[in-house]
């Protein structure tokens, strides 16, 4: 598989996905590590009984339900920006595949938009090779234009007379 470089924005927000992440696992070991060192439950609730009649108890259980609502939130935030990221590398796969085509497009234009040296005669049509073509030639070699072939009224009438 063919890995794609990310463009500065995408990994801007993977890193930033990744910080975020990082902060979340890093203050929950440090709150695991300062409880278990100074038995911090324990503590809070023979504080919380102490002051039965403040309302710790319910901020307590607000905090770890803010706690377990902010992982929640990160992992979607994560995921949000992986099917950002996803988006911007299909839509530039997309543009790369896009761009020679309307580049030979736009030669194409361009090529017939230039002039013409046209016989005054026959009516071929000179190259850049400096070769003269026929109009149904040129045509087929320098652009996607098929060319069927009939008779105008003036050449069937001349037709008719000789």
């Amino acid at each position: 598989m063919i890995k794609k470089e990310l463009t500065p924005d995408a990994v801007a927000l993977r890193d930033r996905a990744i910080k975020d992440v990082i902060v979340i696992g890093v203050l929950a070991i440090a709150v695991f590590l300062i409880s278990a060192r100074f038995d911090v439950f324990d503590w809070i609730v023979s504080w919380v009984r102490e002051h039965e009649s403040l309302p710790f108890d319910e901020i307590f259980t607000v905090s770890i339900f803010l706690l377990f609502a902010g992982l929640v939130f990160v992992w979607r935030r994560r995921d949000e920006l992986i099917d950002q990221i996803q988006k911007r590398e299909r839509a530039e796969s997309e543009k790369a595949a896009l761009v020679p085509a309307l580049e030979k497009a736009l030669r194409e234009v361009q090529a017939l938009s230039e002039l013409l040296p046209v016989c005054a005669w026959c009516k071929k049509i000179r190259d850049d090779d400096g070769v003269w073509n026929q109009l149904d030639v040129y045509l087929q070699k320098h652009t996607t234009i098929g060319v069927t072939h009939g008779i105008c009224p003036d050449c069937a009438e001349r037709m008719k007379r000789s």
